[in-house]
């Protein structure tokens, strides 16, 4: 593994990221004004609580409603629970045909990625999803990267291995680690994915100005919860070993995960293949007819062919192209 990622300088473009995102925290939790001031007071004399309330800071993912269109999506699924590690998983099945994994991203949940779904359940595919700990109807509680990772796994022992796995921003990081740790597909699809999730923390410790001691015990205390050292996070590093074909989509004008951020991981996947938006940020990247289509052509090329999804391609072609039907 690397050990020098967490070394290396912070990105301008993710620092920027990161004003926005805490911008946006503190719309959204106006008792973040208070608790961030008081954070960086009180972290010179009591170091280790400072660094207590960080990591809890850090770790609960944001949430938001979910459209009605999501919740009946979520309806129409074969719904089941599991657990992972203490941790209640809960997913959904659709449809039939070569299975395929969707996986949400940090502040996501499954509801919110069926514009993605319904096509590719229309495609003639079997599609899972699920909310990883700390979103959606998994339940409440701290999240990150190696949980997202290892529920994927468990629901893939669960529901059987994908023929292909699509994943946004920090489920596209957790795929690519439960890949190096042996999940094996036949197809990857990264859409807006984040390099190393590692670096948002120090990012975030260099906005709030947290000292080095702080940000070294919040390392500490989460290498310690999650079993997994910083270093270990990086997507680029497990990138290199990969051989099944990759399509990484990203948007050049993407406020959240610096487009450099898909730049490098495709870079670093041999034989992967970029394709760059414009102006669909983070979030409408997932819903637009244009990459809904890359995506289906990419995960269709060289299946065996199923004869649902003839049956299926006028209706999908209406639904994603028909303006007065568009999402």
């Amino acid at each position: 593994m690397n050990t020098t990622t967490s070394l290396k300088p912070i990105r301008p473009s993710l620092i920027i990221a990161t004003q926005m995102a805490l911008s946006t925290a503190r719309k959204r939790d106006p008792s973040l004004r208070f608790i961030l001031p008081a954070l960086r007071a009180t972290q010179s004399l009591l170091p280790a609580a400072a660094a207590a309330i960080a990591e809890r800071l850090f770790s609960r993912a944001p949430s938001g409603p979910v459209s009605p269109q999501g919740q009946a999506f979520l309806a129409r699924g074969n719904r089941f629970e599991l657990e992972v590690d203490g941790r209640r998983v809960v997913g959904w099945t659709w449809g039939q045909g070569p299975t395929t994994y969707l996986v949400h991203g940090w502040g996501g949940c499954s509801a919110r990625l069926y514009p993605m779904g319904q096509a590719l359940i229309a495609s003639g595919r079997r599609l899972v999803m699920f909310d990883a700990p700390g979103h959606g109807e998994s339940g409440g509680g701290l999240s990150s990267m190696p949980e997202f990772s290892r529920s994927l796994q468990a629901v893939v022992e669960r529901q059987g291995a994908p023929d292909a796995v699509v994943a946004h921003s920090l489920g596209a990081a957790a795929t690519a680690f439960a890949a190096a740790s042996g999940l094996s597909a036949r197809r990857f699809v990264f859409l807006a994915p984040a390099a190393n999730p590692a670096e948002w923390g120090r990012s975030i410790g260099a906005m709030l100005r947290l000292d080095k001691g702080v940000m070294r015990r919040l390392r500490q205390r989460s290498e310690r919860r999650l079993r997994l050292k910083w270093t270990d996070y990086d997507a680029r590093v497990h990138a290199r070993r990969m051989s099944a074909p990759l399509l990484v989509i990203h948007d050049h004008q993407d406020e959240t995960v610096p487009f450099s951020h898909g730049a490098d991981i495709a870079s670093s996947w041999p034989g992967a293949t970029l394709i760059g938006t414009t102006g669909l940020g983070h979030s409408d990247l997932l819903r637009d007819p244009f990459v809904i289509s890359q995506v289906l052509d990419f995960v269709a090329a060289g299946s065996v062919a199923d004869p649902r999804a003839a049956l299926a391609g006028e209706g999908l072609e209406q639904e994603l192209f028909n303006r007065e039907q568009r999402w």
